[in-house]
């Protein structure tokens, strides 16, 4: 039990906090403006500069949300059984699966979504709208580091660990709070 004590405390300690440290900070600093800080070019653009980012972010976010939670309603009902079950060696298999499962598929989402970004917004963009290609690599990233995190927090879920959810997210929240006004 100490041994699958310690994976937990690992896992959720550094992963999870990691993870929706680093999600936070992509989403949020958009280093891709510019020398023009975040806060700054949003501030400074016209209107139109939100109906960009808000068409864009759209587009990119929904197939790493739907890829996520295809694979967790897969994974987690299995995993949360093996850790019930007192499995610590079946849940470290499953766990690890899950995690190069969803490194592999938004390494591949990443990487389709970074090299054919002039194409997709060619195709399913409008014209007004195509100036957001660049900020497409910046929420892939983003997202793929999101997804990651769901990950951590379920284990935190299964180990009745809540209140490491709520660290994780108040820490993230408030990095990305001040890193948006720097």
């Amino acid at each position: 039990v100490a041994d699958d004590a310690d994976d937990f405390e690992l896992v959720a300690g550094f992963g999870a906090g990691a993870v929706a440290l680093a999600e936070r900070i992509l989403v949020v600093r958009l280093d891709g403006l510019g020398d023009v800080p975040y806060r700054d070019a949003w501030d400074q653009k016209p209107p139109a500069i939100h109906y960009t980012y808000a068409a864009i972010y759209g587009l990119v976010s929904r197939p790493f949300l739907m890829l996520s939670s295809a694979v967790e309603l897969t994974f987690r009902p299995i995993y949360n059984q093996a850790v019930v079950t007192g499995s610590p060696i079946e849940a470290r298999k499953i766990l690890r699966n899950w995690l190069w499962l969803i490194i592999g598929a938004g390494g591949i989402g990443f990487g389709c979504f970074t090299a054919l970004a002039p194409t997709i917004v060619n195709v399913l963009v409008g014209e007004e709208y195509r100036s957001g290609a660049r900020l497409i690599p910046w929420i892939a990233a983003g997202y793929v580091l999101l997804i990651l995190s769901y990950v951590f927090e379920k284990v935190c879920y299964a180990y009745e660990a809540t209140h490491l959810v709520l660290m994780t997210q108040s820490c993230g929240a408030l990095a990305s709070l001040g890193i948006a006004f720097v």
